[in-house]
């Protein structure tokens, strides 16, 4: 699974994204912020997102609106790319000229950490039901 790692992660971000941006069509991104409004959540507008659900619930929805999501996708997008895949051949005497895709930023001392490096790793976390 390793090796498909990035793939994944880029294809869950895609998803996510989509998603969040069919929600966040129906908003003006200029105004509109999700509100709790007693049991139920409204855009800036008024108009109704969530007709009825537990506090706890609404609190959850309001936090997590479409424009939150698409702003963690961009980050998670934007983590992705400086950590990118490099191919590189090693130099040592045992694996001499062997390829290793490689961390673009990731290194230890002058040792290159092999993908998918910790980043990588840390930006899967928020994917974990997918």
């Amino acid at each position: 699974m390793d090796d498909q790692l990035l793939p994944w992660l880029r294809a869950q971000i895609a998803e996510t994204a989509e998603t969040a941006q069919k929600a966040y069509s129906r908003i003006n991104p200029d105004e509109d912020r999700w509100v709790a409004s007693g049991m139920q959540v409204r855009d800036g507008r008024g108009h109704l997102i969530v007709k009825h659900s537990w506090p706890a619930e609404i609190d959850h929805i309001v936090r997590h609106d479409p424009r939150t999501a698409l702003a963690q996708c961009e980050a998670h997008t934007a983590l992705l790319d400086l950590h990118s895949d490099r191919v590189v051949a090693s130099l040592d005497l045992e694996n001499w000229a062997q390829e290793f895709t490689v961390c673009r930023s990731c290194q230890v001392g002058d040792q290159q950490i092999v993908q998918p490096c910790p980043t990588a790793r840390a930006v899967g976390l928020a994917y974990p039901h997918c």
